[in-house]
């Protein structure tokens, strides 16, 4: 169990609170006989104070990738995620990845998000 202060200026949602716990409960990992050569290439960006890409996975019945978007400020939050693999669309689906909706219109490979207090999407990504 790891206890921490954070002295900060403003309010909870406009400090880096949020981020530095979610960093100081993650533990270093290392894997002996690799080296990063570059950052990953993710295939969507966020970008929103309020809104966090949490978890991206491959589905388990097809080969889609599954990532999920969570509000974490507690307050109404927009944002837009950028598509960048060319080709790809994107759809929302439920938790399970049983029940697609209809395919997202992304306007130059970007998507506007609206999300409310702590609310939680999956997203399907095929290439």
């Amino acid at each position: 169990l790891t206890y921490s202060l954070l002295p900060h200026t403003g309010s909870l949602t406009e400090s880096d609170v949020m981020e530095e716990a979610a960093m100081l409960n993650i533990k270093p990992a290392a894997f002996e006989g690799f080296a990063a050569k570059e950052a990953p290439l993710l295939p969507v960006s966020l970008h929103s104070d309020g809104l966090k890409l949490e978890m991206m996975k491959r589905a388990e019945k097809d080969g889609s990738i599954i990532f999920r978007i969570v509000e974490t400020y507690g307050a109404r939050s927009k944002g837009k995620m950028h598509i960048l693999l060319s080709g790809a669309t994107i759809c929302e689906t439920d938790m399970l990845e049983w029940n697609d909706k209809a395919d997202i219109k992304a306007e130059e490979n970007m998507i506007h998000l609206e999300f409310s207090p702590f609310e939680i999407r999956t997203y399907r990504m095929r290439i």
